[in-house]
């Protein structure tokens, strides 16, 4: 009997922090179940690939080019800047854990949309949203940070961002989903527009996400505490935060762009 796929779960698990000192915000307490051998590491390479180029273009080029040329064409889509390696992680990290784990769906992944290996795009790293029957129940901003060092401001960094975004008149992200999602005459197209042009009364469904990844040896918990400072505005969507704690963290994710053929990492001035 085959087994089957992985999952986030089988890798990291998630615990609800429970008292927490914090008020304004969840936090989600996330550490690894096992340590990453071969089949995680597959789980990993497999999330980054498809974060970039689709299903449909990587069977396709497999079936009429053969393995070998597809994964050179794999290869050429992934950065080679170790700083958008270690982002584009914590943002494959942060969608797998709200698709697996918090049960969200993600309709357009944007990363697939970037041209060139090295470029990065702008706005809010995801939409994720929750819904029923062709309406939208719940919409999530969200914003990821991958740091292999001590930083205390990246939740700091992280919500202001995610607030910048949300504030605009025509956020950036949902318009651009909405943009694909009525190309693709998709169920929850109709849904998106209403929402982009109509936003008075939505905070009620609308939520932050913040998924911190973080290698374990460095995480600060100060991080957490400044957040606390920074939220002072009660008429802004509730915030979840992730924060994930990963063991040799720099070393995992130079060992998985080496496993999709990325052989040079240049680090980023």
């Amino acid at each position: 009997m085959s087994q089957p796929p992985l999952t986030i779960s089988n890798w990291l698990f998630w615990r609800l922090r429970n008292p927490s000192p914090y008020k304004q915000f969840e936090t989600r307490d996330v550490q690894e179940t096992t340590s990453v051998g071969t089949p995680i590491l597959t789980y990993l390479s497999n999330l980054l690939v498809r974060s970039r180029v689709s299903s449909a273009l990587i069977e396709a080029a497999t079936r009429q080019y053969g393995w070998n040329r597809t994964r050179q064409l794999i290869a050429s889509t992934q950065p080679t800047l170790s700083t958008a390696q270690r982002g584009e992680l914590g943002e494959v990290v942060s969608c797998a854990m709200l698709m697996d784990f918090f049960g969200y769906s993600i309709p357009v992944p944007k990363l697939c949309f970037a041209i060139t290996a090295n470029s990065t795009l702008p706005s809010t790293d995801a939409i994720a949203v929750k819904s029923s029957a062709g309406n939208l129940t719940e919409v999530c901003f969200v914003e990821s940070k991958l740091r292999i060092r001590d930083d205390s401001s990246i939740a700091k960094k992280g919500y202001s961002q995610l607030v910048s975004d949300y504030s605009k008149k025509f956020p950036d992200m949902i318009r651009f989903v909405t943009e694909q999602l009525l190309r693709d005459d998709d169920p929850l197209a109709n849904s998106f527009l209403a929402y982009l042009f109509d936003r008075r009364e939505t905070v009620a469904r609308e939520s932050f996400f913040l998924g911190l990844v973080c290698d374990q040896t460095s995480w600060s918990e100060n991080a957490l505490a400044n957040l606390e400072a920074e939220i002072t505005d009660p008429t802004l969507p509730r915030v979840m935060v992730a924060a994930v704690r990963i063991k040799s963290l720099e070393d995992l994710s130079d060992k998985l762009f080496r496993s999709i053929g990325i052989t040079q990492v240049l680090e980023d001035d």
